[in-house]
């Protein structure tokens, strides 16, 4: 009976630890992938995480290029303050200005 309840407590904690990993657990999963401009599909973003950051990679307008940005309440934001969000309802990236990006699928 005891090397049973054993068995199953290390399956419960392994089942625990596996859970604990996935990606989508991690703060500001959600902003890692492509976008693009829902009102001009020429422009694109890329976000990737690195560390405890992120690198925004835009392309298509009159910044091409690459930008940092750390999570603040549950916003990403730059060093020059500009901020991306997204809204729940709709699922798109808006930035302060209020321009939206859709995910690229």
């Amino acid at each position: 009976m005891f090397q049973k309840n054993v068995i199953y407590l290390i399956f419960a904690a392994f089942v625990s630890i596996l859970s604990g990993c996935s990606e989508t657990s991690q703060p500001g999963s959600e902003y890692i992938g492509a976008w693009v401009r829902v009102d001009d599909s020429e422009r694109m973003m890329e976000i990737k995480q690195s560390g405890e950051n992120f690198i925004i990679k835009r392309s298509g307008g009159f910044f091409n290029g690459e930008m940092s940005a750390a999570l603040k309440d549950g916003m990403l934001v730059t060093p020059d303050m500009a901020s991306f969000n997204i809204d729940k309802t709709t699922g798109t990236l808006k930035t302060e200005k209020g321009v939206a990006y859709k995910r690229v699928k």
